[in-house]
């Protein structure tokens, strides 16, 4: 099931990315298993946030997603920010690609995919994929998705040369003030009651004067470089 973005919860993720440097610090992960010389695809990438760290790591990136919003909201950030160039948003499905289509690297951050899939978006990158992937409990509509376990048990049963480095990193939501955290609790207790209410106990004043609340979240994160030819 591909994620849900609207204008309100891409401003809240750029808020919590911004707040945290969640995706600089993905960045930092990812940029010694890439060349300048190299095209990069993210498959699924959303607003497209870890790109832009990226984007002066290799020579292009294609960033791929099936939902709109989330497309739209990155072309223009890339024109605010000047890199249209460097950033190529795709409105597609990136389970529908051609089969020819092939990048340097390919990178997968979050997307929920199944073994199949997994080894299709591999194949599509000519030198390395760039897997980063979370514990993931399962999921009863869902129970041929990957978490981090399954994934890293797959690589080694495929023969994948690939490394492995597991972190723990925060990227929690801030808020610019009551109403702001009112109504994310509101959202959220729609969704589920229980952690709407413990998420209230969790908030504490913000460390940034442009903020005044956070709701500290610790996120493990499991990153799987998987080398398909020497560079």
């Amino acid at each position: 099931m591909n994620y849900q973005w609207t204008e309100k919860n891409i401003k809240q993720y750029r808020e919590a990315s911004v707040y945290t440097a969640f995706h600089e610090k993905l960045s930092a992960l990812a940029e010694p298993w890439l060349d300048a010389s190299w095209t990069l695809a993210d498959m699924g990438c959303g607003p497209g946030l870890l790109d832009f760290f990226l984007a002066p790591k290799v020579s292009k990136i294609t960033a791929i997603d099936s939902e709109e919003a989330a497309i739209e909201s990155l072309r223009a950030e890339t024109d605010a920010r000047g890199t249209t160039g460097r950033i190529d948003p795709v409105l597609r499905d990136f389970r529908d690609l051609d089969a020819g289509e092939r990048w340097d690297a390919v990178l997968l951050a979050f997307v929920g995919v199944d073994a199949r899939l997994l080894d299709d978006l591999i194949g599509r990158a000519k030198k390395r994929a760039l897997l980063f992937v979370r514990p993931r409990p399962p999921i009863p509509d869902e129970p041929e998705i990957l978490g981090a376990p399954e994934t890293e048990r797959h690589l080694t049963e495929q023969g994948y040369s690939f490394g492995k480095i597991v972190t723990e990193l925060e990227f929690g939501q801030p808020f610019r003030g009551a109403h702001d955290a009112e109504e994310y609790l509101a959202e959220l207790a729609r969704q589920d009651e229980k952690k709407a209410l413990e998420a209230r106990e969790r908030i504490v004043r913000a460390e940034r004067p442009d903020y005044m609340y956070y709701l500290p979240k610790s996120v493990e994160v499991s990153f799987f470089p998987v080398t398909l030819e020497s560079p």
